[in-house]
């Protein structure tokens, strides 16, 4: 080949590799904007990492997820926004990346947002080595997952506000079956102390035996009242109060109970009367009261105890953090202490029956359960905030009334109260002795007094026997036939009795809530002579 021969055959191979190389750089140019359009399309953040930490790349989704732009984030270190609790572990692992112990990692963690509030992320890291297994890059994806954080969270929290309550309902249970059998017994009690205290002479020496026999039984009584409270099962008399109202009568008597070192605030709204709920008012304040001493206990140096109030909605989106509430209008009632606080692990059992962390012999370890009872019973809610150092917030939301406020009842004179009346009774009570101490001490009244075992037993007197019967004085809760039901079978008699109620707790369906009918007439286990003998007067003066 001669020379122009050879110059043109080079001539045109550097063309063929000009235009080869031409070819493969458009091609390398096309794939590098496929490869930036999925990068920064990817739904999920990226960053391309350089071995000291810092960011060579990152993506758009990972500036809109952390608030950062891609030239601030090419000038921190990852750490530099990760939440100083997960960093320890990204550092361990990086560490093991490097020394080549792993390719990669996955993990969940936080991350600070530029604004300060938390991201959660799902983070995959894998490293890019070259042929002598140095390395690289590091590449980091992460997923926002806060949404779902936040979600789990709140099932979570749902979970254990529902099995708390679940505990709470077995515990209440347990306290309530106590405290009406031991009602019952309490009622023999009292009513037998009574009857051997009335034979007896004042110089009697066994008369303070007796008079101690009938002290005890007061103070039992005082307990299961309170074991009856906590589980839900008192009877309540519900009425429409402007609770600014209650609470404003209340205040004397609940700086006496606080003492001279704390200060009682009460803030109230600026149209007071508006606040009005449906409420027992003996319980309302029994509440006032227990949070009050809570309060007090918890600042032995002295503070602040301010009680607020305000209208609250419960929707359908509130619920979820407001167990046991259904949606609807709530009057809230705060009692804020700037006290010691409380840990969380004493938070989730402070209502609790016996549950103190006071020291021995300085409380029962009843007050806040009692008030959780009340206010479970009263349809409400009840919700505390602590911070340990800081203090304590009760808020108690009772479901608010539109009614207005109920007039007090006149007062019964006196000359009535104690006027003697007759009649013939019939005495309705499962329990035997129960039943046998009642009509002992109605047929010392000169009371014709008839007992029955049941509803059923009742109602077969009533039928067959045919007395004339101007009173029945009922238990609610028995075998056979409650007292409701009996006295639902009253309409089919030709003469219909009135009637007394009494009991230790109910179960009825119908006195679920402990709401009685308008008129009522109720009596409380346990009872003595003299408070039967007033009820059944008052019965039967109606």
């Amino acid at each position: 080949m001669n020379k122009p021969d050879l110059v043109d055959s080079l001539d045109k191979t550097d063309e063929a590799m000009v235009t080869i190389s031409r070819t493969e750089l458009t091609a390398l140019r096309d794939r590098e904007r496929q490869f930036r359009t999925i990068f920064d399309g990817a739904a999920i953040g990226i960053r391309l990492g350089a071995p000291d930490g810092r960011a060579i790349q990152s993506n758009r989704a990972l500036s809109r997820m952390l608030g950062y732009s891609a030239a601030e984030l090419r000038k921190l270190s990852h750490t530099a926004f990760t939440h100083p609790e997960d960093a320890a572990d990204d550092i361990l692992f990086h560490e093991e990346l490097f020394r080549g112990e792993r390719n990669h990692y996955k993990r969940e963690k936080r991350y600070i947002h530029k604004d300060g509030h938390t991201v959660w992320g799902s983070l995959t890291v894998s490293v890019v080595r070259d042929d002598d297994g140095t390395l690289q890059f590091i590449v980091g994806m992460v997923e926002d997952i806060t949404e779902r954080k936040r979600v789990e969270e709140d099932l979570r929290q749902r979970d254990a506000q529902l099995f708390q309550s679940q505990k709470m309902e077995a515990v209440g249970q347990l306290a309530g079956g106590i405290a009406h059998d031991f009602n019952n017994m309490l009622t023999v009690i009292y009513s037998c102390s009574d009857l051997v205290l009335e034979t007896m002479q004042p110089d009697d020496p066994a008369r303070s035996d007796i008079e101690e026999i009938r002290l005890a039984s007061q103070r039992a009584a005082a307990l299961t009242r309170q074991l009856l409270a906590f589980s839900r099962k008192q009877i309540l008399r519900a009425e429409v109060l402007g609770v600014v109202e209650v609470v404003t009568r209340l205040e004397h008597m609940l700086r006496r109970v606080l003492g001279e070192d704390v200060r009682l605030t009460s803030i109230a709204p600026p149209s007071p009367g508006d606040l009005r709920a449906s409420v027992d008012r003996g319980q309302l304040e029994q509440i006032l009261v227990n949070l009050s001493i809570n309060a007090r206990d918890a600042m032995p140096a002295g503070g602040d105890l301010t009680i607020s109030f305000r209208s609250a909605m419960i929707d359908k989106e509130s619920i979820i953090s407001h167990q046991g509430c259904t949606r609807g209008r709530y009057v809230a009632i705060s009692v804020a202490d700037t006290g010691s606080g409380m840990e969380q692990a004493v938070r989730e059992r402070i209502f609790e029956p016996f549950f103190t962390t006071k020291p021995v012999g300085k409380g029962t370890g009843l007050g806040l359960a009692v008030v959780y009872g009340i206010v479970q019973q009263s349809g409400g809610y009840i919700e505390v905030e602590s911070v340990q150092g800081e203090g304590t917030t009760f808020t108690i939301y009772l479901p608010a009334a539109d009614d207005e406020v109920a007039l007090p009842a006149p007062p019964v004179s006196r000359e009535r109260e104690h006027a003697r009346v007759t009649g013939a009774i019939l005495l309705v009570e499962d329990d035997p002795a129960v039943r046998s101490v009642a009509a002992r001490v109605l047929m010392a009244e000169g009371y014709a007094v008839h007992t029955a075992a049941n509803g059923l037993e009742a109602l077969q007197i009533l039928q067959l026997d045919k007395p004339r019967i101007d009173l029945v004085v009922t238990d609610l809760v028995m075998p056979e036939m409650g007292g409701q039901d009996l006295v639902a079978q009253f309409s089919k008699l030709k003469h219909r009795p009135r009637a007394l109620f009494m009991s230790g707790y109910t179960e009825d369906e119908m006195l679920r809530r402990g709401a009685l009918p308008p008129g009522t007439s109720f009596m409380e286990k346990p009872f003595t002579p003299d408070a039967l003998l007033r009820r059944v007067r008052a019965a039967l003066q109606t």
